[in-house]
């Protein structure tokens, strides 16, 4: 799935012999932050585009409950239409703006993945403070939340970081990917896993082949974030 034009950046892949199996990095650290607590019960995906990440969600955990918001109806019917996404029971899609969905849904989620792009960059909407705060607020106790970044500067990116460094004040890290400038910002409502706890945790993960990718590359590109430091005057 392309926006703009044939010759735009891909911002959904999915593998027609494994379509369960995440192609993005990105997508694969997240599937590996979804391992890292009990098993989600339920998760919030900010940005539908061809429902790759939703796949590997039904697959991985099935009984698990799945919010999708999109505010692009032509994403949706394309989502349906060429990349086999169902509505069902446990798997609801919200036509509706990320921050409207965020401030008034009281709901409580193991999981939240923000990736809300519609082209190259990131609207500046989807890199604020309050938005991140939005998403903390709603997580569960011990659950996770990861955000896809991709911006267009080094400065951008490390702002970006800040402020949602600062939406969880809990602990929070950087995850670098192997093969792309992609970074996911990985914050939890609890304390986070010391760098050499995840990659521990990691290689037991590896070990058990629940996954069908290792994620140790991952977790060897996690830095925490930390908060800046004030300059003395």
């Amino acid at each position: 799935m392309r926006f703009g034009s044939r010759d735009a950046v891909e911002q959904s892949l999915v593998d027609l012999a494994r379509p369960e199996r995440p192609v993005p990095a990105y997508l694969r650290a997240a599937a590996w932050v979804s391992s890292l607590g009990d098993p989600p019960k339920r998760a919030l995906l900010v940005g539908l585009g061809g429902g790759g990440f939703v796949r590997f969600l039904r697959k991985r955990f099935p009984q698990i409950e799945i919010d999708i918001v999109e505010i692009d109806p032509a994403v949706i019917h394309l989502a349906k239409s060429r990349f086999g996404i169902r509505e069902s029971r446990r798997t609801r899609i919200h036509n509706t703006d990320a921050i409207l969905h965020l401030a008034t849904d009281p709901s409580r989620h193991d999981l939240i993945l923000l990736d809300a792009y519609d082209g190259p960059t990131l609207s500046s909407r989807f890199f604020s403070t309050d938005f991140f705060s939005l998403a903390a607020a709603s997580l569960a106790e011990g659950g996770y939340c990861a955000a896809n970044l991709s911006l267009r500067t080094r400065q951008e990116e490390a702002t970006a970081a800040r402020r949602f460094q600062r939406a969880f004040p809990g602990g929070s890290f950087r995850v670098e990917m192997p093969s792309d400038r992609n970074r996911l910002l990985v914050g939890r409502r609890g304390s986070i896993p010391e760098p050499a706890t995840l990659l521990s945790m990691a290689g037991t993960i590896d070990r058990s082949k629940v996954l069908a990718f290792p994620v140790r590359p991952f977790a060897s590109r996690a830095y925490p974030l930390r908060p800046r430091k004030r300059r003395r005057t």
